[in-house]
């Protein structure tokens, strides 16, 4: 395990970046899956409420200002 984090280690300097997205994903034809939310899907004019699942994604910032998901 600590060798893999010495690895990561050399792909940063000390000025780190981590980006988070908080977002959904719409489930169209779906109703009855597992944790499934409701949103106001704000770019369909008709504004109706869809059932989605909520997802939270997380990206740092390489030195080499690559964008590495974690």
């Amino acid at each position: 395990m600590e060798y893999s984090f010495d690895i990561i280690k050399t792909l940063f300097d000390e000025k780190l970046i981590i980006l988070f997205d908080d977002t959904g994903i719409i489930e169209k034809y779906g109703n009855k899956f597992e944790s499934l939310g409701e949103i106001v899907d704000g770019s369909n004019t008709s504004k109706k409420v869809k059932p989605l699942y909520q997802v939270c994604s997380a990206v740092a910032l390489t030195k080499d200002e690559q964008l590495l998901s974690i």
